[in-house]
């Protein structure tokens, strides 16, 4: 039964349909979660979109120009280009392929796996732990949701399918105590086999290791080839579990033409499935300036609305990247807990209580200056520490410029003491700095959550990611790393803030830019650590 698509009108956990979609999710008897390439780019795979440039670059450029060691010629770029541009991925990989031929495979797999390209994608090193590189992903909560529903017994199941090639759903589920194995086929394994829980790869499987398994499906003619029996294996798995369960899209658009076909033909008769999107307008648009009313964007959304109701799906749109992440984690938490509080209740009882608890001097007007310049002084202490980081990267003075911490931290509710904003109205507040201390809890800097910002530490709450912003050199700060802060519980996910460090000195000049990747990441690391260690205190 069709049912209407939820508005953004308010905060996606404010909305009754997200909060209704949780329940339902988290009560389904059986679910299955799709899961799409989306949430590959979170640990460094490339999208299908850039899986295909990959694919033409290396398929242009030629056995001898390979584009593993330089950048494409302008020529060879602009061919590219033309490409992707006049046909669809599936044309354009379909094209990649047949120039490459012989080559295609190891190409495939330097595309998807490589760690020299010159696009400027990050490629995640492999050298560390699953653990550690999967943390704080979507295939984490994937994997959480998975084993809430395998520790409530026997009534309940979930199934993990994706269109996916790479091994990171086996290895989060290694990481939770879950043994996996990839799969090709609708049916279970069979009993003996010792195989308790499978993967299913629609698209085939090939790994870092070059592990393969199942048809890689990535051109017209992988996918004509698939639909040429009387009912692929795909095709029967899916329509026998939206028959039979609840089914959780996400990391995709959905615009898979194999997929929505299945959707549409066999709406009838089964409950909803759910695809949690993202909103694409954020990134469009004046930084921190909330955008005017658009009724014909509003118009158009609900155009797009009544095409999902009329595939049997509910849409959620997400407003952030990391939204869809944390739906996980709370349909992992209410599935162990039904009684669980919702969200944003959670992180209101977790301000009200660090308010009182953690002497951030919120609470009490009384000794708030004195708070103010003890921590000050805390975090001027912790930032000797990230000078003598900075010192073991070989840069021995940091005459020419000034660094500073910024600690971020987020409510639901107004500041005990501070600026009040209406109730339904996400903020953040920069609590606590090296350079400064408040001498009133008015002055403290409140800024609303919204993308696009020109604050670093908010888009890196957004989109759970650290992230850099660089300016001219026309701003105090004009080189700014930002680390998110989620309080992680054994079977739970709080996004409270993130920890700022920002330099005087544009991000071209800055020694932080300078540093070599291994002692970024230890500052980062240890930012993290501390404020963790000063939150949980």
């Amino acid at each position: 039964m069709p049912v209407k698509a939820a508005t953004s009108a308010a905060p996606f956990f404010h909305r009754a349909a997200v909060k209704s979609a949780i329940s339902r999710l988290s009560g389904a008897n059986h679910l299955t979660i799709f899961v799409g390439a989306g949430v590959g780019t979170e640990i460094g795979l490339p999208s299908w979109g850039q899986l295909v440039r990959r694919l033409l670059a290396d398929a242009v450029a030629g056995s001898k120009g390979s584009a593993w060691r330089r950048p494409l010629s302008e020529s060879n770029a602009a061919v590219v280009d033309r490409v992707l541009g006049e046909e669809s991925l599936l044309g354009a990989a379909t094209i990649a392929k047949a120039r490459l031929d012989k080559r295609f495979p190891a190409s495939l797999h330097r595309s998807l796996y490589g760690s020299d390209w010159k696009d400027g994608t990050l490629i995640v090193p492999k050298s560390i732990s699953s653990q550690d590189r999967l943390a704080s992903t979507t295939v984490e909560a994937v994997a959480a949701v998975y084993a809430a529903f395998a520790e409530s017994g026997g009534q309940w199941s979930c199934d993990i399918v994706t269109t996916n090639y790479d091994s990171s759903l086996e290895e989060a589920l290694a990481v939770v105590g879950i043994d996996a194995e990839p799969w090709f086929e609708d049916a279970s394994p069979r009993e003996g086999t010792g195989i308790e829980h499978v993967v299913r790869h629609l698209h085939g499987y090939l790994t870092a290791d070059k592990d393969t398994g199942g048809n890689v499906v990535l051109t017209e003619a992988d996918y004509h080839q698939e639909g040429a029996e009387k009912l692929s294996w795909q095709e029967s798995y899916l329509r026998r579990r939206l028959g039979e369960s609840t089914m959780l899209f996400v990391g995709t658009s959905l615009s898979d033409p194999d997929i929505l076909s299945i959707l549409f033909r066999s709406v009838e008769g089964r409950d909803p499935a759910v695809a949690l999107l993202v909103d694409p307008a954020p990134s469009d648009g004046i930084p921190d300036i909330p955008p005017d009313p658009d009724p014909c964007a509003e118009a158009a959304r609900e155009l797009r609305n009544e095409r999902w109701e009329s595939a049997g799906v509910e849409v959620l749109e997400a407003d952030y990247f990391s939204q869809p992440r944390q739906f996980l984690w709370e349909l992992a938490t209410h599935k162990r807990d039904p009684a669980a509080a919702p969200y944003g209740e959670r992180l209101v009882e977790w301000y009200r209580e660090s308010a009182k608890e953690i002497p951030l001097g919120l609470a009490d007007r009384a000794i708030f200056e004195e708070v103010q310049d003890a921590l000050s002084g805390y975090l001027g202490f912790v930032l000797e520490r990230v000078h003598d980081l900075v010192r073991d990267g070989g840069h021995a003075s940091l005459d020419e410029e000034s660094l500073a911490i910024h600690l971020w931290l987020r409510s639901t509710l107004p500041l005990e003491l501070g600026p009040q904003e209406a109730p339904d109205l996400c903020a953040m507040a920069m609590i606590l700095c090296s350079d400064r201390a408040w001498r009133s809890p008015e002055a403290i800097d409140t800024r609303r959550i919204m993308l696009p910002t020109r604050r670093a530490a908010l888009k890196a709450f957004c989109e759970r990611r650290v992230v850099e912003h660089s300016f001219d050199g026309s701003d105090q700060w004009n080189y700014v790393l930002a680390v998110p802060l989620v309080l992680e519980g054994k079977h739970s996910r709080l996004p409270v803030g993130a920890v700022t460090l920002a330099s005087t000195a544009p991000g071209q000049e800055s020694i932080l830019t300078k540093l070599n990747l291994d002692i970024r990441q230890e500052i980062v690391e240890f930012l993290r650590d501390v404020v963790h260690g000063l939150l949980s205190n």
